[in-house]
């Protein structure tokens, strides 16, 4: 729970808060943590500024509370994925470095002839514009 204002104990109050949270995950969805602003919050859920501030300090108590409410439901990545996308990060970046070696090959060597050697020169192209 956020430290900014006191919670809510009637259910109006609590369904508030939470449709201000729920707008300001769809807002932190659509522009991400850089580019989130109270304002477009209060426009996505339809309250006043005013009444976002009832329940928030400040813009950066709201990203806690929506930062929170993505954990809870699960929304937001943990840090055991990571390892798993860095290792299959590591592999594709590997398998690139093999096709490079292998268009190199082709190219430079002259073991394609035709098609093969303009296939091999296209994909080196492509890689080298992605800087991979």
């Amino acid at each position: 729970m956020s430290e900014g204002r006191a919670v809510p104990k009637q259910q109006r109050g609590i369904t508030t808060r939470t449709h201000i949270i729920e707008a300001g995950n769809t807002v932190y969805e659509r522009e991400g943590r850089d580019y989130f602003k109270t304002q477009d919050v209060q426009k996505e859920c339809g309250v006043s500024i005013g009444t976002i501030y009832r329940y928030f300090v400040n813009r950066v108590d709201l990203l806690d509370a929506v930062m929170e409410y993505r954990k809870a439901n699960g929304l937001e990545k943990t840090q055991e994925a990571a390892p798993e996308a860095d290792s299959k990060a590591l592999a594709a970046l590997e398998t690139i470095e093999k096709i490079k070696n292998w268009c190199m090959l082709v190219i430079e060597k002259g073991e394609g002839e035709g098609d093969l050697k303009v296939a091999g020169s296209f994909m080196l192209s492509e890689i080298e514009k992605r800087g991979l």
